[in-house]
């Protein structure tokens, strides 16, 4: 019992994601909303300590017990909100937090995996100006017998963005893509969040230019495309690279030009992709509160051709941002507005949403909030179960369950540390493959070999931390290495 116990520890902390399976199961937005999906059957609602508009995010551990959400300590003055813990408190150190209120996508927790350590980003807004700043702050769930204390906050990454914001995880199952996009521009921006820290910008031009700040922009539940949308039309769908975060293959589901002055009607805001990701839903508004959703087959060679109304034009009807759940349904949200009042006191849903057409099942207003109110927004829910991408070649940071060494080695050494290039391993057994990784889980040299000990000369490595991975008959060992 004493052995299996210490193997499941260990495949923990290496895979790093072994047990974090419900992340996802509290939703915590709007007029103080809690929705428990660890009975998926039968969620429920229950009261949070908030006041929220369009900007949510909240957090649960790894076995669906709420962490950590975001509040709103004044809804009228857009400048800070606050980190609260699982006791409905603020957090220590967890106020101030810079914050647009009202920023579609503007709010996102994100695990650092082994760590006990989470990173909050949040769109702060910029004085004067309809565009948004990405500020970091880091949580430790270590201090205050797990309720955690804010160790820093309001670290500026970038500024002159879109109320965008999206994380992905790399193709090495351990860390995270972040991204935004620069408003008035088609360029992206892109962080690697890693256990050693933030990478980047990292900056990519492709598709339409964005002329509105204001709309959503969701990744496909498997990572691999990715759905902006926004007010002024914007429509375009995205293949996504996890090993380099690189974007392909843009598909144009909008109709350009998207800088009218006068915007028009069917103006875009809320998307969401079906649980298999071959389908993606997209609501649009206009001036007078009508709605419509469409649905588009992207797996079609004509997805343009594939569109489907599956909700018609209907009037005091005003869908916001959409979320799929982890009951693989999507949950569409609603405005406050007085006049549309089943709009906030229910979430609509897809029920279906990988089917097509009205096989999709959308039903108006099914999910009441028990006398709560939603203010537009739903939590900005990544996958946060997405494991490796096995055969990507970037695959090697996270080991998998079934490539731990069992047998875990003590006498793997590397020296000198820090080194210039030249260093030496050593261990008691055989190394059968030494391979050298670098933060972005890219393999940067291999060698088979058939001894205990191995000199490497890679002074052409660049300066920074690397990952060391030995494959013996008793599994694979891990260490790090920094070259200077």
């Amino acid at each position: 019992m004493k052995k299996i116990f210490i193997f499941l520890l260990l495949n923990f902390f290496v895979a790093g994601n072994l047990f974090a399976q419900k992340e996802d199961r509290n939703w915590v937005f709007g007029d103080s909303i809690r929705i428990d999906f660890n009975n998926l059957s039968n969620p429920t609602v229950h009261h949070a300590n908030c006041f929220n508009n369009e900007t949510n995010a909240s957090i649960s551990d790894g076995f669906g017990n709420l962490l950590m959400y975001l509040s709103i300590q004044n809804y009228w003055v857009n400048s800070f909100s606050a980190i609260i813990n699982r006791l409905d408190e603020i957090m220590e150190n967890g106020d101030t937090i810079m914050n647009n209120y009202s920023a579609s996508d503007g709010s996102l927790f994100l695990p650092i995996n082994g760590t006990s350590r989470y990173y909050f980003f949040t769109l702060g807004p910029v004085a004067g100006q309809f565009n948004n700043s990405l500020l970091e702050s880091i949580v430790d769930t270590n201090f205050n017998s797990g309720l955690g204390k804010v160790i820093s906050k309001n670290i500026l990454l970038d500024d002159s963005l879109t109320e965008h914001l999206v994380a992905i995880k790399h193709a090495n199952g351990r860390d995270w893509w972040v991204i935004s996009k620069k408003y008035y521009t088609n360029q992206f921006v892109k962080f690697l969040l890693t256990p050693n820290g933030i990478l980047g910008p990292y900056f990519q031009n492709i598709g339409s230019v964005s002329f509105s700040y204001i709309g959503e922009c969701v990744a496909s539940r498997d990572g691999n495309k990715l759905c902006f949308v926004n007010s002024s039309g914007n429509r375009d769908i995205f293949n996504f690279d996890r090993c380099n975060g690189d974007f392909s293959n843009w598909i144009e589901l909008g109709i350009p030009p998207y800088n009218q002055s006068n915007l028009g009607d069917w103006l875009s805001y809320g998307c969401e992709f079906s649980e298999d990701g071959m389908r993606i839903y997209i609501n649009s508004s206009d001036s007078g509160f009508t709605t419509k959703i469409e649905q588009y087959s992207i797996n079609n060679g004509n997805p343009i051709a594939t569109k489907t109304t599956i909700f018609p034009p209907t009037q005091d009807i005003y869908f916001c941002q959409m979320q799929l759940g982890p009951d693989d349904k999507i949950y569409i949200s609603g405005a406050l507005v007085p006049s549309l009042d089943s709009c906030w006191k229910y979430l609509s849903t897809i029920n279906s949403p990988n089917d097509s057409g009205s096989l999709c099942n959308l039903d108006l207003y099914s999910f009441y909030m028990e006398g709560h109110l939603l203010v537009n927004g739903l939590p900005n829910m990544p996958n946060y179960n997405l494991s490796e991408l096995v055969g990507s070649g970037c695959d090697t940071l996270n080991l998998g369950i079934n490539d731990v060494n069992k047998n875990a080695n003590p006498d793997f050494n590397i020296f000198p540390i820090p080194t210039d290039g030249n260093f030496t391993i050593t261990t008691s057994i055989t190394i059968q493959q030494t391979e050298v990784i670098n933060l972005l889980g890219e393999k940067v040299y291999s060698l088979r070999c058939n001894t205990p000990t191995q000199t490497l000369h890679l002074t052409t490595l660049s300066k920074g931390v690397y990952f060391i991975r030995l494959k013996t008959a008793d599994g694979l060992v891990m260490k790090k290495v920094v070259v200077e």
